[in-house]
């Protein structure tokens, strides 16, 4: 397996038959296990893991960056703000 490192703590394997990522950050793993059960407003991030909104919001826009979560609004007036796992590619 090739292992590239990968901005924001993360590595993802260069395997061409697979696109794993694997988190170093605790507070990431957590975000994803919590997306894997049902789609969440930030606030409920928040709540669910006592940690900061800033500190949810800079998790949250580093794993879009990485591919791995998807954010949508609920009505044209942008909210709430709800997070989603990105839906893997077959």
């Amino acid at each position: 397996m090739k292992i590239q490192k990968h901005p924001r703590y993360s590595i993802r394997c260069r395997c061409p038959k697979c696109d794993h990522v694997f988190f170093t950050n605790a507070n990431k793993r957590k975000i994803i296990e919590l997306l894997q059960k049902k789609d969440m407003k930030i606030a409920d991030l928040c709540k669910e893991m006592g940690v900061s909104r800033t500190s949810i919001h800079h998790h949250v826009e580093s794993l879009k960056e990485e591919g791995v979560v998807t954010d949508y609004y609920t009505d044209e007036h942008g909210q709430p703000h709800y997070v989603k796992l990105k839906e893997k590619k077959q």
